[in-house]
C-alpha cells in the first residue's frame, strides 16, 4: 500500500521491466528475471505482451524498448505549457547566454526536465529531456518550490527528503525555507554547485493563471557563471524570458489546462 492508495502488484512488475529495457539496450529474459525475481515464463508472458502493442521490440541481442513510447513521450512533451509555449524563449536564451537552458516542472513532487536547448558555449551533462531528480538541489526546483503553499513544500520535503548531492547542497529543513524567501524576494534562485561541484545555474519561476507552470534556467562552469554575474546581467536576461513567456501564455487564454502542477 503506498501513501496514495492501493497499487496492483503485475502493474509494478510491468513497470520495472520497461525501467530495465530502458536502461539496458538490448537484454535477455533471463537476466530481466533475475533483476526482477520472476520466472522466466511470466517475463517472457509481459514482453510478448509489450511487444504486441509496441512498447517493445526483439533483436538477436535481447528485448529493447518499443518506438510506441516516443509516441507518448513527444505528447506528453507537446501537453506541457513551458513547452508549447517556452520552446523559442528557451532557444533565445541559450543562443543569447551561450549556456545551457532548461524548461523544469515539478509532477509527483519531483523535478522533471522538459525541454532543454544549447548555447554555443554549453556543458555536457548527464541530463536529458525526461530526466527526474530532487526539486531542493536545483536552481529551477527551489523556484517552483517557491512558488508552492507551505504545506506543499513540507509534504514533498518529508516525502522526498533532502539528500546531500555535494558539500554545498542545502539538506536542512529550516536552512531551505529560509533560501525560499529569499529566492521570492529576488525573484530568481540560484544553485551554487549545489547539484554539481563546479557548476552554477540561475532559474526563474513560470506562472500561469493562479499556479505555478514551472521554472526555467541557465547552468555552466561556475567560473563563467560568477555570483556576480548571476545577480547581474544573467539575473536580467532569465527574468526577461521569464516575463517573455508568461505573456506567451496570457495571449492565448484558449489553450485549455495543459497542465496543472499537483498542489495537494
Amino acid at each position: 500500500m503506498t501513501k496514495e492508495g492501493r497499487t496492483v502488484q503485475s502493474d509494478e512488475r510491468l513497470f520495472e521491466i520497461m525501467a530495465i529495457l530502458r536502461e539496458n539496450n538490448g537484454i535477455r529474459i533471463t537476466e530481466i528475471a533475475e533483476k526482477v525475481d520472476l520466472a522466466n515464463s511470466s517475463v517472457h508472458s509481459h514482453l510478448v505482451t509489450l511487444e504486441q502493442a509496441g512498447y517493445a521490440r526483439k533483436t538477436q541481442d535481447g528485448y529493447h524498448l518499443g518506438l510506441k513510447f516516443l509516441e507518448y513521450g513527444t505528447e506528453a512533451q507537446r501537453q506541457q505549457e513551458l513547452y508549447a509555449f517556452g520552446k523559442g524563449v528557451i532557444d533565445e536564451l541559450a543562443a543569447e547566454t551561450d549556456e545551457k537552458t532548461w524548461g523544469i516542472v515539478e509532477e509527483n513532487r519531483q523535478a522533471v526536465y522538459v525541454y532543454g536547448s544549447q548555447g554555443d558555449r554549453s556543458i555536457k551533462t548527464y541530463t536529458s529531456i525526461g530526466h527526474r531528480t530532487h526539486l531542493h538541489h536545483l536552481a529551477a526546483g527551489k523556484a517552483i518550490l517557491s512558488q508552492l503553499p507551505a504545506g506543499r513544500v513540507e509534504e514533498i520535503v518529508e516525502s522526498e527528503g533532502l539528500p546531500q548531492y555535494t558539500q554545498y547542497t542545502i539538506t536542512d529543513q529550516a536552512e531551505l525555507k529560509s533560501e525560499l524567501e529569499e529566492v521570492r524576494e529576488r525573484g530568481v534562485a540560484f544553485n551554487l554547485e549545489e547539484s554539481v561541484e563546479g557548476l552554477h545555474a540561475i532559474s526563474a519561476p513560470i506562472q500561469g493563471e493562479n499556479r505555478i507552470l514551472g521554472a526555467i534556467s541557465v547552468s555552466g562552469p561556475a567560473h563563467r557563471l560568477s555570483k556576480e554575474r548571476l545577480q547581474t546581467d544573467l539575473k536580467q536576461k532569465v527574468l526577461g524570458a521569464a516575463n517573455e513567456l508568461e505573456i506567451n501564455i496570457r495571449a492565448h487564454p484558449d489553450k485549455g489546462p495543459l497542465f496543472e502542477s499537483d498542489q495537494r
